[in-house]
């Protein structure tokens, strides 16, 4: 599918052209979904640090892919990979 996305701060949702190799099995059936951020200031641990923008654009991205894939699953990165990203619960936005 390649329509992985990237969440800027402002919440504007740009193309992404790039994919995580944790989960490169599944990348040819998956939508990838990326948000700038993520990190305390320390630029290390791990947070939660989405914006307002950022939390209701993925709401809207996600409940777009949705209704246009009803048999969607969505999944953190950190069930692929040993990660903490993303630093919240995926199924609770």
């Amino acid at each position: 599918l390649n329509l992985h996305r990237h969440l800027r701060s402002t919440g504007l949702s740009e193309l992404a052209s790039d994919t995580l190799s944790e989960t490169l099995p599944y990348n040819a059936t998956s939508i990838g979904i990326a948000y700038v951020g993520g990190l305390e200031s320390d630029g290390k641990t791990p947070a939660d640090t989405r914006t307002d923008a950022q939390k209701t654009a993925l709401r809207n991205l996600i409940g777009m892919l949705q209704e246009r894939f009803p048999d969607v699953t969505i999944h953190g990165h950190r069930e692929f990979a040993a990660k903490a990203c993303p630093c919240f619960d995926v199924l609770g936005l």
